[in-house]
């Protein structure tokens, strides 16, 4: 640029003009002119001697570079650049097959629609059916209206259990009524063809799952102390615990509304009084008597004919309730199979009882596949080619990735650490090993599920 500037300052027919006008100028500014015509010319010899200087500098750069060629690591790290590119291309198709392939797994074996269609209906009938509170024929409050001790009691008693324990068939509002006495009684239950027993069966719920085993009732405890307590400092301690009158269980449980991932979460240091509803052996009004004892820690039981049904409280002297202020968390849980799909499902009504008196309410639902082939037989083969492809890609992928590292080390003359760092090391390498240990870690799980279910089922 700076030749050109100056090559047109120097010649036309203004270079008289030019001159005169540079020579105006001071020495020591010197740096521009201006023509008359809005060209610009350099006039410092200076600076022209300083562009000289930058051109031959360049020519001999050019010439060394010609004659001594391109510096070994810089040709090394072009070409590694290269190839690195050229392979992340030719195994693209891999990675499609891959993706596809881990694709096609993940849709048969976890099969969402199936999980959320009981999964769903379990959570809706807990918290919109399971009420208490009734006026007649309308329960005017459920599970989110449980803020109290006696509220939790009617909740299982009036709400969850009549929910979970179905004995007879059930018929719609005022159906005696409707009848106007042209029949005395209807059919409690009904065999249905192709039925070896009469509906409703024991453990049925919902009418298409069966409740496993029982109910089981279990809670976290806080410890208890008066030293527990936080009084102010000017107040002498054995005053202010005189006017208290008991010890504090403080507790961090619950100051929130819990997340969902932390219903499953249980405290096994602090489980304690453990108590099972057992239908399939206990009838509803058995059961209805079992809630009532653990309410009032058998203080009526204890004063009639028929023995403590509630098996934590018969233990305690003096006789206690089963829930008291001690309790941090109520765990109402319960594992239902639906054959339908063969799937088993963990199901936990969790109650946390935070101190500043709340009671906050969850509902936690995990479920597992009893086999991993309850599809038709096409899908099970379309499961075990997926997953034998995406297998094999895996270890495609590890055997290639290994090589290439043992190369790296055994082609340099540097240390292996070295060697991998500088000659192996890159992000698409990088993103290989991540893939390689996050399906060791898939495959892991997988084999660990299957065992769990295996040991479930027998």
């Amino acid at each position: 640029v700076g030749m050109n500037l100056r090559h047109s300052a120097h010649q036309g027919p203004h270079e008289d003009n030019f001159g005169e006008i540079s020579a105006s100028v001071p020495p020591w500014s010197r740096r521009i002119s201006i023509k008359k015509n809005g060209s610009l010319g350099l006039m410092d010899p200076a600076l022209e001697q300083a562009h000289e200087v930058m051109r031959v500098t360049a020519e001999k750069d050019l010439d060394q570079l010609a004659k001594a060629g391109v510096p070994l690591k810089v040709f090394l790290a072009y070409i590694k650049s290269e190839r690195e590119s050229e392979d992340a291309c030719l195994e693209l198709p891999l990675t499609s097959v891959m993706l596809l392939s881990f694709s096609v797994i993940a849709l048969l074996f976890l099969r969402q629609d199936q999980v959320y269609g009981v999964e769903h209906a379990v959570y809706w009938d807990i918290t919109e059916n399971a009420n208490f509170a009734y006026a007649g024929n309308m329960g005017n409050k459920g599970l989110s209206d449980v803020n109290s001790i006696a509220d939790f009691w009617s909740f299982l008693r009036l709400g969850f259990l009549p929910l979970t324990v179905s004995p007879a068939w059930r018929y719609s509002e005022d159906y005696g009524k409707a009848l106007n006495g042209s029949r005395a009684t209807s059919p409690s239950t009904w065999n249905f063809p192709g039925y070896s027993a009469a509906a409703p069966l024991r453990n049925d719920y919902l009418s298409y799952s069966r409740i496993v085993g029982g109910i089981r009732m279990q809670q976290e405890i806080a410890d208890v102390s008066a030293e527990l307590c936080r009084f102010p400092a000017s107040i002498e301690p054995s005053s202010f615990e005189a006017w208290l009158g008991k010890p504090c269980s403080p507790s961090d449980t619950a100051m929130q509304s819990p997340y969902f991932s932390e219903a499953p979460v249980v405290d096994e240091a602090r489980l304690n009084r453990v108590q099972w509803l057992l239908p399939e052996l206990d009838s509803k009004e058995t059961l209805e008597a079992m809630l009532l004892d653990m309410e009032d820690g058998c203080s009526n039981a204890d004063k009639g004919p028929s023995p403590c049904l509630c098996t934590w409280c018969r233990q305690q002297y003096p006789l206690r309730p089963w829930l008291d202020e001690q309790t941090q968390r109520v765990e109402v849980a319960m594992v239902l199979y639906n054959p339908q799909y063969g799937m088993y499902s963990h199901v936990g009504v969790n109650f946390f009882l935070n101190r500043g008196g709340h009671i906050h309410k969850s509902v936690s639902l995990m479920s597992a596949w009893a086999t991993t082939f309850a599809t038709s037989s096409t899908l099970t083969g379309l499961f075990v080619v997926a997953c034998t492809v995406w297998v094999l890609g895996l270890v495609h992928v590890f055997v290639a990735e290994t090589r290439e590292v043992v190369s790296s080390i055994r082609t340099s003359t540097e240390r292996w650490w070295q060697a991998v760092l500088n000659d192996y090391l890159g992000v698409w390498n990088m993103i290989d090993w991540i893939s390689i240990i996050v399906g060791i870690a898939n495959v892991w799980w997988f084999i660990s599920l299957r065992l769990s279910v295996n040991s479930t089922n027998t």
